[in-house]
């Protein structure tokens, strides 16, 4: 896993697949439908919008691609070239991370978190969960309390009773 390091534009996290923009003169060049998506469509196992994280060269040329990719969903934008006096953008997005151009291939996992300027690449989930933890802090004591509420109840002789709700005085 890389760690990256940019601007924040905007605020929020977002993960998903990288579809790199490529300029051909100039013109940027919407990115095509990778072939292990392709795979997933045919196979017809596609039930809800595929996340994709657009890297680009060039902030504007990505937000520029971005309303042109019906195979997903455009979730984040990642750029190259720092830039100032962006336009407003709902999307999460982290500019001036130099070099990753050459670091990200098309179809790579990557998470993005536009508040802190950060761009984590083929993250395994285990590094995920300790990022979501880390930056939303989470401590395991709050997360176990949560899992316990679920649980089914016996009284103390072990006869399981439905609980309703929880009332305290």
């Amino acid at each position: 896993m890389a760690r990256l390091r940019g601007a924040g534009q905007g605020s929020g996290i977002a993960i998903g697949t990288t579809a790199l923009v490529r300029n051909t003169f100039g013109v940027p060049v919407p990115p095509s439908i990778p072939p292990s998506i392709t795979k997933v469509i045919a196979s017809r196992r596609y039930s809800e919008p595929l996340s994709v994280i657009l890297v680009a060269e060039d902030y504007l040329h990505a937000l520029a691609v971005a309303n042109t990719i019906r195979w997903g969903e455009v979730a984040g934008i990642v750029a190259q070239t720092p830039a100032s006096n962006l336009p407003p953008s709902t999307l999460p997005a982290v500019v001036g991370v130099f070099g990753v151009m050459d670091r990200v291939q098309d179809d790579q996992l990557l998470l993005l978190d536009a508040s802190n300027g950060v761009v984590l690449l083929d993250p395994d989930p285990i590094e995920i969960a300790h990022y979501q933890a880390e930056h939303e802090r989470l401590a395991p004591r709050q997360r176990i309390f949560l899992e316990e509420q679920h649980l089914p109840v016996k009284t103390t002789d072990g006869k399981p009773i439905q609980v309703i709700a929880q009332v305290a005085y």
